[in-house]
């Protein structure tokens, strides 16, 4: 497996996305870091930079997805909000 050959060899491994894989692999030390972002803060800052758009109002030079870098020291936490993130998706 390249991810265990990768740190193995003292490699640094870290991805994007911290999709539930990124972060079990966090948690068990074959990767270094993830980057999350929130679905529901992509949802809110599109919604706003699209409001800001129709009413021609100026754009931001940049959005705002508030990642958070995942590393065994808060892998826990990011774990846990992932589940109450899901948890409150409508049904």
């Amino acid at each position: 497996d390249l991810l265990q050959t990768r740190n193995g060899a003292g490699g640094i491994v870290v991805g994007i996305n911290g999709d539930p894989l990124a972060i079990a692999a966090v948690a068990s030390g074959d990767m270094t870091a993830t980057v999350a972002t929130s679905a529901s803060e992509v949802a809110h800052e599109s919604l706003r930079v699209a409001r800001l758009a129709a009413q021609r109002e100026a754009m931001p030079p940049y959005l705002d997805f508030r990642p958070q870098l995942v590393t065994s020291e808060n892998v826990a936490q990011a774990a846990l909000q992932r589940l109450v993130d899901i948890a409150a998706l409508p049904t």
